[in-house]
Order: C-alpha cells, then structure tokens, then sequence
C-alpha cells in the first residue's frame, strides 16, 4: 500500500517510533510529503465554510469547530489570550499591502508574530520603505557633495 519513498522513510525511522501510529503515519509522512495543510489553508477553510444542503446545522457547527481548532492547533494556540493575539494578528495582516505582508510572512518563517512584535515588525518595514518608491524601478534620489562635519 505504500510506495518506496514512503517505505524508505519508514525505515530510517526506529522502533520506539514506528510503535507510534499516531506520530507516523500522520504527523511524519505527511510533514515528509507536505500534505498537511498550512495554518493559514486551515483559517482559510473556517472563514470560507457553508453549510452544506445535506448538512444539519449541528453538522456544520461540528465541523466549523474541528476547522477552528485545525487552525489553533497548527499555530499552537493554547490559551484564551493566544486566541485573541491569533485574531488581532490576522486581522492587522488583512489590512497590510501586499509587499509589507510578503515581508512579515518571510519574516515570522513558519510561526506567527503576536500583535506588539507585529506592530514593531510592520512600523519598522514601512518606515524604512516610506521614502524608496518601488514601483517602475526607481531609486532612491542620490546625495552629492554632503560632507561630514568635524569638531
């Protein structure tokens, strides 16, 4: 049933961790095959949820709770406040533009800011980038003939 790379990485694994079936075959393979979703396909599939016409709506509560708590648990929230920071954070990305919020995503990697390192994080790309113009390759303007002062 498995193919060879899926062989293959089982069998660099050791025994401990092949009696744990919980850890490999659904944390280890599908981390090794990227199929596991990202944190923000995870908070994409909550907001974007309908309920379905076959669906109760106990049916569709269930499942907009099992798609909520994907997302805490993919950005490893563990507290009432985690939420809240998760909340204000994804909220403060919607309203960035897009360069500014390539820039913060590169910049967190695979976890997330909570709202004062993000606050910083934005203030300080925008501060920088607020007088360079990147549009139709412009440069910044050059100095010339500034000379430091002495004494």
């Amino acid at each position: 049933m498995l193919n060879e790379r899926s062989k293959s990485l089982l069998a660099k694994l050791s025994k401990e961790r092949l009696d744990k079936y919980e850890e490999v075959l659904r944390n280890y393979l599908l981390r090794e095959f990227k199929l596991r979703p990202t944190p923000e396909q995870y908070r994409d599939r909550f907001w974007s949820a309908v309920k379905q016409p076959e669906e109760t709506y106990t049916l569709f509560g269930s499942r907009a709770i099992t798609l909520f708590q994907h997302y805490l648990d993919s950005r490893k929230v563990v507290s009432k406040d985690d939420v809240i920071d998760l909340l204000v954070a994804d909220r403060i990305k919607q309203t960035l533009p897009g360069d500014c919020l390539r820039h913060v995503l590169s910049a967190g990697g695979s976890d997330w800011f909570k709202p004062d390192r993000l606050t910083h994080v934005i203030d300080v790309y925008m501060s920088s980038n607020l007088n360079f113009p990147r549009n139709a390759g412009l440069k910044p303007p050059r100095v010339t003939g500034w000379k430091p002062t002495t004494g």
